[in-house]
């Protein structure tokens, strides 16, 4: 089984246990969305230019990025709403078991880099509901 050495300074830097109460988002703004089914887009119609990159794809440190819903939340009350297309969701924001890593794998370079430490996930779990 594959193995790779994760730096203990790493982990120290993007572990934030002050804002991991307050946020669901990791230290450098990742998140986890947890659906039950499937979310189908269809990439191959998908095509990237000036017009419509704001409406399907982002950029993210050089990496495209494709935008499929707008995701908002209310830490308060731990409510989470997901709207993807004319669909809405409904669900939760739940703090994980145990934080979950997200690692970059450099095959050129055999290096494994420690990307941020999620600790909450919006879980939703019912049926979509239509928007009119």
């Amino acid at each position: 089984m594959p193995s790779a050495v994760v730096s203990a300074a790493m982990v120290q830097s993007l572990w934030r246990p002050d804002i991991s109460a307050d946020s669901i988002t990791g230290t450098f703004g990742n998140m986890m969305v947890d659906i039950q089914g499937d979310l189908e887009i269809q990439i191959e119609k998908l095509e990237y230019n000036d017009s419509n990159v704001g409406n399907l794809l982002i950029l993210q440190d050089g990496v495209k990025c494709l935008k499929y819903g707008v995701l908002t939340y209310d830490m308060d009350t731990k409510d989470a709403t997901l709207i993807v297309g004319k669909q809405r969701l409904l669900g939760k924001v739940v703090k994980l078991d145990e934080p979950l890593a997200l690692f970059d794998f450099d095959e050129s370079t055999e290096k494994v880099n420690l990307i941020d430490i999620i600790t909450h996930k919006c879980l939703f779990k019912e049926r979509p509901l239509p928007i009119m």
